[in-house]
């Protein structure tokens, strides 16, 4: 650092991600840019996640180069039967009869929990990341006690994450931080956590977690829900959105197409957002104007669902097609290259969906599905001239297609500088720097944020 007083004094900060690259994702690429940029404010980050092979297929490479030199990944396995992670939570769960004061029935429904199969939600521990718990206490301690880290910092999902660092702060006498992200139990995107004993134990973790932390961030205005649920930690909560890399876009050539192209990035999720309404839309757009099969085509740049069947059922074969799964910078050549993007939300008020800050630092044309009363719909009307319809409304999206192909009445989402300059706030360094200065209250505080 050639002992400049003005330069930040570096800290140690234990990351605790069971997803992180080279796992695919957009909540990876939230810790990942996270992880790249800390460095530049004083945070110096160790990573504990799990071993490449645990992601299977899920792999992006995009992002695997991104971090310093000095940024250390550690990776374990997880454990190999259900017994260690059995014998892990009935000590958690002791060690936080020792730590908070609790009653002796909630204990021994929490004990009685722990010899038993995980309940349902893949949210708290996904095809068996429960199971990780033992190797990555026992890892981020061997770790603690080389780096000695002056704080220990947690991102959900899974929410198993938030086990491991809340023990592991427990053990070191470290101030926790929390990514929420998403919400754990209010209002999430499941309906239900599983079984009733699954739902207790995730509220019973929640609670604890978010009482032993010193901030908490979210992703969303799901910020707004935990204030009025939990006012005596409301001073706790931070809102820091998922955001946009300048970076990821520089030297990347927008990809070429002969027709009218419409884009959707990213994935659709049955029961929760869905493709269904614009393509009702878009079959009607075609009957009316059968011309248009030979001008025109959708393009969706992810994982889709009950979205295939339909494409079939509606006879929209040669017109939309599924590209699936690319790698992150790939993607941003299919957003660069469309005419017109196509953005779906979900049915929660508090979405803010990832894409929605991609979408806009690409300067296209934005056709948003969206709830109209939402947070995604607000801020779009705030900071672009996107053009929103109702996401359940079939006619609505009719006219709006009708519009961008046959009337080219495409309003581009930054029509002037200032709404340039309105994005640069969502540019992940800048986000990183809001999260830096979150860090350094916490570890200040030592747990009186």
């Amino acid at each position: 650092m050639g002992g400049d007083s003005n330069e930040p004094r570096i800290r140690r900060l234990l990351v605790v991600a069971y997803y992180f690259p080279p796992r695919s994702g957009g909540g990876v690429q939230r810790t990942a840019k996270f992880v790249r940029y800390l460095p530049e404010f004083g945070w110096l980050p160790t990573v504990l996640t799990i071993a490449t092979s645990f992601y299977g297929d899920n792999l992006d490479l995009s992002h695997v180069n991104d971090f310093p030199d000095a940024v250390e990944v550690i990776r374990t396995r997880a454990a190999r039967s259900v017994t260690y992670s059995s014998r892990l939570l009935r000590f958690t769960f002791g060690l936080g009869r020792m730590c908070f004061s609790s009653t002796t029935r909630r204990m021994r429904k929490a004990r009685w929990f722990a010899g038993r199969k995980r309940p349902g939600s893949d949210r708290f521990h996904p095809k068996g990341a429960i199971l990780w718990l033992f190797h990555a206490v026992r890892a981020g301690l061997r770790a603690h006690r080389r780096r000695r880290f002056e704080l220990i910092y947690a991102t959900g999902e899974p929410y198993s994450d938030f086990l491991v660092a809340w023990m592991l702060s427990l053990l070191t006498r470290t101030p926790l931080v929390l990514d929420m992200r998403d919400p754990w139990t209010l209002d999430p995107y499941e309906g239900e956590l599983g079984s009733k004993v699954g739902q207790f134990v995730q509220g019973l973790g929640e609670h604890r977690t978010l009482s032993a932390c010193s901030a908490c961030i979210f992703a969303n205005q799901s910020i707004d829900r935990y204030a009025e649920v939990f006012p005596k930690w409301r001073h706790k909560f931070h809102y820091i959105p998922n955001g946009y890399d300048a970076a990821d876009f520089d030297n990347i050539a927008p990809k070429q197409f002969e027709k009218f192209t419409i884009v959707h990035n990213g994935s659709f999720l049955p029961g929760y957002r869905t493709a269904d309404k614009f393509l009702l839309a878009l079959r009607d757009l075609l009957k009316a104007n059968p011309e248009l099969r030979q001008r025109m085509q959708v393009l969706f740049v992810g994982k889709i669902g009950q979205e295939e069947q339909l494409v079939r059922d509606l006879s929209l074969d040669g017109v939309v097609q599924h590209i699936g799964y690319v790698p992150h910078r790939r993607s941003i050549e299919y957003l660069r290259g469309a005419d017109l993007l196509l953005l779906v939300g979900g049915r929660h008020r508090w979405e803010e969906t990832a894409k929605l800050y991609e979408y806009l630092a690409s300067g296209k044309p934005i056709l948003a599905s969206l709830r109209l009363d939402g947070a995604a719909a607000n801020l779009l009307r705030r900071h672009s001239s996107a053009r929103i319809v109702d996401r359940e409304s079939v006619l609505e999206t009719t006219a709006a297609l009708a519009e961008a192909v046959l009337q080219g009445r495409v309003v581009q989402a930054l029509s002037n500088r200032e709404q340039a300059d309105q994005i640069k706030q969502w540019e992940r360094r800048l986000l990183t720097q809001k999260l830096a200065h979150i860090l350094d209250v916490a570890s200040a505080s030592q747990g009186r944020v």
